[in-house]
């Protein structure tokens, strides 16, 4: 299900950037870690739930000791039945998190004042930053009733048009 939503492209003095790049820092981060049990796990794809957070690892060899095959069997969960996997465990919930879109929408929340999240038809919708050139545009649902400080909305015409005309594509949404 989709809905619509109003677009803002955010100035880059705007609190909403600061938002923005805060979630372009924890997804470095998390990007890092994960890089880092790839070395640590050679050969081995990390598993993520939201693109934030580490819930697994599909092992190519087998799985090693301290894991157990998860319930669906795609990917190795930790074992927490053994001392081995529950440091492995710990190990896994201590790693950086990256923003996903209710975290995100939270973020504006708290900081901007306002309530950057739709509930409609036993649904929540999340606005979420999108990159498309070298331009931010803040996607909020419709049905927020916000106005984001330091952006300039613009028709959804025109969003579409910044997308069609960007020579890149579309960049990150963080």
């Amino acid at each position: 299900m989709s809905t619509e939503h109003n677009y803002w492209v955010v100035d880059s003095i705007s609190p909403v950037m600061a938002v923005i790049n805060e979630g372009i820092r924890l997804r470095k981060e998390f990007r890092e870690a994960c890089r880092t049990l790839e070395q640590k796990y050679p050969g081995a794809k990390i598993w993520a739930a939201e693109n934030s957070r580490v819930v697994g690892i599909e092992f190519s060899n087998g799985v090693p000791d301290g894991w157990r095959d998860g319930k669906r069997k795609q990917y190795a969960v930790p074992n927490k039945k053994t001392k081995l996997g529950e440091e492995i465990a710990s190990q896994l919930a201590q790693l950086p998190k990256a923003l996903d879109a209710w975290t995100f929408s939270q973020r504006l929340n708290r900081n901007l004042k306002g309530d950057y999240t739709h509930w409609a038809d036993d649904h929540v919708y999340f606005s979420y930053p999108e990159k498309i050139g070298e331009a931010w545009v803040l996607c909020i649902p419709i049905g927020c009733k916000v106005e984001p400080p330091g952006c300039r909305q613009i028709k959804t015409s025109e969003y579409w048009r910044m997308k069609e005309e960007c020579p890149d594509g579309v960049g990150e949404v963080v």
